[in-house]
């Protein structure tokens, strides 16, 4: 976590998508993915309590379909 950006250096959170990505984090699932690597930036407005919504599996999708 850094200046109110959360960042995958480590992979824990993200272990499935490059480890540049950084993300910030809203209301019930609502997130902005940056991917500086793949010039890629995803915006989920989605709704999801309790965290039940796969965010790893849902950005890596992403990065895999735009090989």
């Amino acid at each position: 976590y850094g200046a109110f950006f959360w960042l995958n250096q480590a992979g824990i959170d993200y272990p499935d998508v490059p480890r540049d990505m950084f993300s910030c984090r809203g209301h019930d699932g609502q997130f902005i993915y940056i991917i500086p690597s793949k010039e890629l930036v995803i915006v989920r407005t989605g709704f999801s309590k309790n965290g039940e919504f796969d965010h790893n599996g849902f950005v890596a999708g992403i990065v895999d379909a735009i090989k």
